[in-house]
Order: structure tokens, then C-alpha cells, then sequence
């Protein structure tokens, strides 16, 4: 007969069994922090430092969760502030390295705005206005061989909205760029020559906002932004101005909240 074990050596063997299960649990824990850091929704108001909060993240891309539920697919505050920085980088080469901006002086005032201006980019699109009251088709194609000799694009789109009188495009003429030149990805660079009275209004709506662009909402603006970049609507039936809307004057705070915001002021699903 095998000799009982008697209560001291069933009670050692369930405490090594009990560490080695807390060890292993602890184990798990840690990775689970490394793999997957807690994401905080922007609804959060713990304090945010240097345009952080305690855990340097924010939900992002394809995602529509609050601060409870499980998160993939991240972007981190750093890594959205990241991007812009380098967009506007690269955006920066175009204008100056490329002399985009030299080119276009000599057929009128270039005004750079957009979210280029207002530091808030997601994706490679630079927005120009050309101020000259005066500029006609045959001066604006010169300066589209201008552009194409220098910037090299696959391919440029030319409008006339002096003709076309496309509802809620400006009155004027336009080159839509695309230029891939030194960079991981294609630019689309939008080119209007307007005349002085539409852009001081465009100008104007600018700079009534800017003022109004936070370290918070400028985070959840770009969140939003890099979310619905490739949406099949945007630009069709909305644009960066309505997340720029939604988000300043109507306390929209994350991407689940714009989409029903586009299903309600848009009638997009």
C-alpha cells in the first residue's frame, strides 16, 4: 500500500500548484497589456499632457467602440500627430523644394489653406486657391505645363466652372494634380484661380475656425478624418468642412458619433 502523503504534503503541493497558476496568470496579464494598451474614447477627461493623455491613445480607424469595449486597429495620439507632421512635411517640399509656389505667383496670389493651414492632415491632398480677377483659360493652361513640367504628374483634371456652374464648386478655373515625385504615396493637389471676392469669403471661414481648433478636438477631427478618408462619399456628398462642423460646433467626439451625424444631416449609411 502507498504511504499517505498526510496533510503538510497535499497542502505543499497545492501551493506550488497555486503559484505556478498565478505566475503563468500573470504572465498572460502583462502580455495582454504589451499587445493590446488600454485605448481611451475621447469622451475620456482624464488630463491630457503635451497632447497626450496618461495612456498616449485614441481610437482609431475602422473602429466604433467606447472606452469599455475591445479594441484593434489603432492609432495612437503620437502616431495621428505623426502623420500630420509629416504631411505637412512633404506637402512643404511640394510648395517650396518642387517651387509649386514660385510657379503659381506668376499667374496670381497663391493662398495655401485647408488642413494643410489649419495643421490637421490625414491623407496627401493640398488645397491652393489662386487669387487673380482676371486670369483666363489660355494663361491657365500655360500654367498647368508649368505645373505638369515640374511636378511630373500621371495625370491633371481640368475644369471650367465659369462654364459648368457645378453647384457648390467655386466660379472659376481648376487643376486637380496627381503627383507621386519623391514620396511613399500619390498627392492630389486641388488648384482653384478665383477671383479676389470668393476667396476673401473662403479666407474668411478659415480664419473664423481656427481659433476654434483645441489639442482635443483637433485630435478627434483627425481621428475621424483617417477613418473616413477612403469613404465612397466623401468629397461627393461630404467633406473635410462637415467633420470640421460636426466635431467644433456640435461636440461630436468620435467616429461612431459622425457616422450617425452623416446619417442624419446627410442621409449617408
Amino acid at each position: 500500500m502507498r504511504p499517505s502523503l498526510g496533510p503538510s504534503a497535499n497542502s505543499s503541493r497545492w501551493s506550488i500548484w497555486n503559484l505556478a497558476s498565478i505566475a503563468a496568470l500573470m504572465r498572460s496579464l502583462i502580455f495582454q497589456v504589451k499587445v493590446m494598451p488600454e485605448v481611451l474614447s475621447p469622451l475620456d477627461n482624464r488630463p491630457w499632457v503635451s497632447g497626450q493623455n496618461s495612456s498616449g491613445n485614441i481610437i482609431c480607424q475602422n473602429q466604433q467602440v467606447n472606452a469599455t469595449e475591445k479594441r484593434v486597429n489603432i492609432m495612437t495620439m503620437s502616431e495621428l500627430r505623426d502623420l500630420d507632421l509629416t504631411l505637412i512635411s512633404e506637402a512643404h517640399t511640394i510648395l517650396y523644394d518642387y517651387r509649386l509656389l514660385e510657379i503659381l505667383k506668376k499667374y496670381g496670389n497663391p493662398i495655401v489653406h485647408g488642413s494643410y493651414s489649419l495643421n490637421l492632415m490625414a491623407w496627401r491632398d493640398l488645397d491652393i486657391y489662386l487669387e487673380n480677377d482676371e486670369l483666363d483659360a489660355k494663361d491657365f493652361f500655360n500654367l498647368g505645363m508649368d505645373i505638369a513640367t515640374e511636378l511630373k504628374p500621371r495625370r491633371m483634371s481640368y475644369r471650367n466652372e465659369y462654364i459648368g456652374k457645378t453647384p457648390n464648386l467655386p466660379k472659376g478655373l481648376y487643376w486637380g494634380v496627381y503627383t507621386t515625385l519623391e514620396f511613399p504615396d500619390e498627392w492630389k493637389i486641388d488648384i482653384w484661380a478665383m477671383d479676389s471676392d470668393q476667396i476673401r469669403s473662403q479666407c474668411r471661414r478659415l480664419q473664423d475656425l481656427k481659433p476654434r481648433i483645441t489639442e482635443k478636438n483637433r485630435l478627434i477631427i483627425l481621428m475621424i478624418k483617417s477613418h473616413f478618408c477612403k469613404h465612397s462619399e466623401y468629397r461627393k456628398r461630404f467633406s473635410s468642412a462637415d467633420i470640421y462642423k460636426s466635431v467644433i460646433e456640435e461636440n461630436i467626439e468620435s467616429v461612431q458619433e459622425f457616422s450617425r451625424w452623416l446619417k442624419e444631416n446627410k442621409g449617408i449609411e
